[in-house]
C-alpha cells in the first residue's frame, strides 16, 4: 500500500512540520499512484485552487488539509450570519455592512451582475437600518469594531463608539470589501498591569466531522494598559501584527504570548478561578455549536475517495465574569513556535487513527495478558459523558477515533460528535 504525500504550503510552519512527520512515518514526497489502498496527503497553500475532481477519480485515499466551505466559519461575514441563528456560538452582535463606496454605477453590467447589484444593495439596506435602529434604543449607541470581512493580521480595524461613526467608518473610504460591523466587549478579563488579551484555541477539523480543540492554547496579549481612549489600536487589537509595534512588545511576556498552563496558575491564584473547570467547558460548548451550525456545509460523502480536514484558529475574548467570546475563526493559523510539532503531531496522529482501524484480536491461546493502555491526558466533558454511556464507542470503532480510542498522549479532546445537537 503506497504512502505518499505532497506539500504546496511551503510557507506554513503547520504544513511545513506536517511534512516532516509524515516523512517520518515512512511517507513518501511524490505524487499520489492511485493504486487501491493507498493513501495519500495533499497539503494546499492557502489560496491554492484544489483540483478536487482528479483526486476523487484515485482508487486510493486522499486526505486534503481544507473543507471545501471551510469559508462558512473562517469568512468573517460568514461567520456572523452563522451565528445569528446559533446563539451558542456566542458570537458578539455583529451586522455586515457594505461600504457606499461599493455601490458603484450601473454601466456596463449585464443583466445577472445587475440582478446581483440589485440584491446586495437591497441586503446592505436591510442591515443598515437594523444597526441604526440600536441608536434609538441605546444611548450613545454602543461600542463597534469595524473590520474588513476578508482581512487578516489585524489590518484595516478600528474601534468606535456610537452609530455614526460607526457608519462613517465603513463608509470614509478605508474599506474596500463588505465590513464586519461588531459589538466591542467593552469589560474584558484584564492581566496584571491592566492588559488585554484574547485566546487562540487550535481546533481539528476530522475527515470523520469529528472537531477535536487542543489542551495547549495561549493567550496573546497587549503591551500597554486597557484605555477607554478608543483611539488607541494598542490597547485595544492584541492581535500580534498590531502587537510587534509596540516598544514595549515581549517586555512583560515573550513574545506577547501567555500559554494555558501559566494562564490557568494566574486565573486561579488571583481570581480563585478553576481554568479546566469553569472555562475550558465554554470554550468547547462554543465550538461544538459553531461545528453543528455548518454540518450540513461541511460534511462529505462517507464513500468518496477524497476526505478533509482543517486545523482551524478559535480565537476567543473573555470578559471580566469569566464567560468567552468567540471574535472569529483562522482557516490558517500558526501555531506557536513551541507548540508546533506537539499540536501537528497530536493532529497526524488522529488523523492516521481515524484512517486505520485498530479492531483488538483477540488474544491467541496461551497468551500473556496485554500491558495496560498508556496514560492519556483527562477526557473531554463531551468523552466523559460518551464513554461512561457507551454511546456512540461501538458505531465508531472501526474509525478508531471514539473517546475510548483516542491515541495515548494524544492533547486533542473530542468537542463535537458530528450532526449530534450540543446540549
Amino acid at each position: 500500500m503506497s504512502r505518499t504525500l505532497g506539500n504546496k504550503d511551503a510557507d506554513g510552519s503547520v504544513s511545513t512540520t506536517l511534512q516532516t512527520l509524515l516523512l517520518e512515518h515512512g511517507f513518501e514526497d511524490r505524487e499520489a499512484s492511485g493504486e487501491p489502498g493507498g493513501l495519500h496527503f495533499h497539503l494546499a497553500s492557502p489560496r491554492e485552487t484544489i483540483e478536487w475532481d482528479r483526486f476523487a477519480r484515485s482508487q486510493g485515499k486522499t486526505l486534503v488539509n481544507k473543507y471545501r466551505s471551510h469559508a462558512s466559519l473562517t469568512r468573517k461575514s460568514n461567520l456572523a450570519r452563522a451565528a445569528t441563528s446559533t446563539p451558542g456560538m456566542r458570537h458578539p452582535q455583529t451586522f455586515v455592512i457594505t461600504p457606499m463606496l461599493l455601490h458603484a454605477a450601473d454601466e456596463g453590467l449585464s443583466a445577472i451582475q445587475l440582478d446581483k447589484r440589485k440584491a446586495m444593495r437591497a441586503k446592505d439596506a436591510a442591515a443598515r437600518e437594523e444597526f441604526s435602529e440600536i441608536g434609538a434604543r441605546e444611548p450613545g449607541g454602543g461600542c463597534w469594531i469595524i473590520k474588513d470581512a476578508q482581512g487578516a493580521k489585524g489590518d484595516n480595524i478600528a474601534v468606535v463608539e456610537g452609530i455614526a461613526a460607526a457608519l462613517a467608518e465603513v463608509d470614509g473610504g478605508a474599506h474596500q470589501t463588505a465590513c464586519v460591523v461588531q459589538r466591542y466587549v467593552r469589560a474584558p478579563l484584564l492581566l496584571p498591569g491592566g492588559r488585554k488579551f484574547d485566546v487562540r484555541c487550535w481546533v481539528l477539523f476530522a475527515p470523520s466531522m469529528r472537531v477535536y480543540m487542543h489542551r495547549q492554547g495561549v493567550c496573546r496579549t497587549s503591551s500597554s494598559e486597557y484605555s477607554d481612549d478608543l483611539s488607541d489600536t494598542l490597547a485595544h487589537i492584541t492581535n500580534h501584527c498590531v502587537q510587534e509595534k509596540h516598544p514595549d512588545f515581549g517586555s512583560h511576556e515573550e513574545g506577547n504570548e501567555l500559554f494555558f498552563d501559566a494562564f490557568g496558575r494566574w486565573l486561579h491564584t488571583a481570581h480563585g478561578v478553576d481554568f479546566e473547570a469553569a472555562v475550558l467547558p465554554q470554550l468547547h460548548a462554543i465550538i461544538a455549536h459553531s461545528a453543528h451550525a455548518v454540518y450540513e456545509q461541511l460534511r462529505t460523502p462517507p464513500d468518496t475517495t477524497v476526505g478533509s480536514f482543517q486545523l482551524l484558529g478559535y480565537d476567543f475574548l473573555l470578559d471580566a465574569t469569566y464567560a468567552p467570546h468567540l471574535l472569529e475563526v483562522n482557516g490558517s493559523p500558526a501555531i506557536a513556535a513551541v507548540l508546533n510539532r506537539t499540536i501537528t503531531a497530536d493532529m497526524l496522529a488522529l488523523l492516521l487513527a481515524e484512517h486505520t482501524p485498530r479492531a483488538a484480536a483477540p488474544p491467541a491461546a496461551g497468551a500473556t495478558a496485554a500491558a495496560p493502555p498508556a496514560a492519556r491526558p483527562p477526557l473531554s466533558p463531551l468523552e466523559t459523558a460518551q464513554c461512561a454511556s457507551g454511546a456512540d464507542v461501538t458505531a465508531q470503532a472501526d474509525r478508531g477515533a471514539a473517546c475510548a480510542e483516542r491515541p495515548p498522549n494524544n492533547g486533542f479532546q473530542l468537542v463535537y460528535t458530528p450532526g449530534v445537537p450540543p446540549a
